[in-house]
């Protein structure tokens, strides 16, 4: 049976001045605390590529504007 890995804060969680959740995960994996999937490690890789690229992540309500423009304007 897989262990339960201890949950992440999401994004819009975590303080400005802290740490991006790409070191976190890192550091995790560095551990032994975390196993990151074939589909985990390739997310992770995304997310690393992005937060190198300067590009600033969609705020909260932003991705939920986005999520509901991609349902055809439904939210959830």
């Amino acid at each position: 049976m897989a262990e339960t890995l201890p949950n992440l804060p999401s994004f819009h969680e975590l303080p400005s001045s802290s740490r991006t959740i790409v070191e976190i995960v890192d550091e995790q994996v560095r551990r032994g605390e975390r196993i990151l999937t074939p589909l985990g490690k390739k997310l992770l890789e995304a997310r690393r590529r992005i937060e190198q690229s300067g590009i600033p992540l969609l705020s909260r309500e932003e991705l939920d504007h986005e999520r509901a423009e991609r349902r055809g304007g439904v939210e959830s």
